[in-house]
């Protein structure tokens, strides 16, 4: 995460705000600074990433969901229609529409190919962030 969310570690969507229906979420590639490494440079074939996904549940829930955009598709930081800026940041908006009020969590979860080795090769994910939809 990068931004305010990195910063306040929560998140608040609220009908007070500009945007009621959506967060915007900024992700921070570190690799950014190397050559080629911009997360749309290492999706296969060329890379392992499979995915850079912005997963959400709701406070105890168990299972991850995928987070949509605001054009309904699944918010996928690597894909090659995502802007990543010279320094590493990307940026959506999580479409929280049709989203109950409550308590949520957000993370992202990157995915690479399998390399054959313990699961921790091919995935990892970011701190878990908690923050409110009313």
């Amino acid at each position: 995460f990068a931004g305010d969310l990195k910063r306040d570690q929560s998140f608040l969507v609220n009908r007070q705000l500009d945007d009621p229906k959506s967060l915007t979420v900024t992700v921070f590639n570190p690799n950014a600074s190397k050559p080629n490494s911009a997360l749309n440079d290492m999706k296969e074939p060329d890379g392992r990433l499979k995915s850079a996904n912005l997963l959400y549940r709701q406070a105890g829930e168990v299972t991850w969901k995928r987070a949509k955009d605001i054009t309904n598709g699944d918010i996928d930081y690597s894909l090659d229609s995502v802007d990543e800026d010279n320094f590493g940041y990307s940026t959506l908006k999580w479409n929280t529409k049709g989203l109950n009020d409550g308590t949520y969590e957000i993370v992202v979860e990157t995915k690479c190919s399998d390399v054959g080795g313990p699961d921790e090769f091919s995935f990892a994910r970011d701190e878990i962030i908690t923050g409110v939809i009313d």
